[in-house]
């Protein structure tokens, strides 16, 4: 199968592909790590933390740029009013 992928082109998917894009969309929806954690069946969060950690930090960045700009949001119109 990989060889056949590799000559037409096409990237070579697994099942455990899927589980990890899983797990990454939990993150990035803002699932916590404890919840990540009882889906992927890992027994320690650290397992999570260690193998998921970009997801993390991306989630992590987000929510700081959210909180940014409805702070911003928010002096802006007190300052209208």
């Amino acid at each position: 199968m990989n060889s056949f992928c590799k000559r037409e082109g096409i990237r070579y998917v697994t099942p455990h592909s899927f589980r990890h894009l899983c797990a990454s969309i939990m993150i990035e929806s803002g699932a916590s790590v404890k919840t990540v954690q009882a889906c992927m069946g890992h027994s320690d969060a650290n397992t999570t933390l260690n193998i998921y950690a970009h997801a993390f930090s991306k989630a992590q960045a987000l929510a700081s740029e959210l909180i940014t700009i409805d702070c911003t949001i928010g002096i802006i119109i007190h300052f209208r009013q």
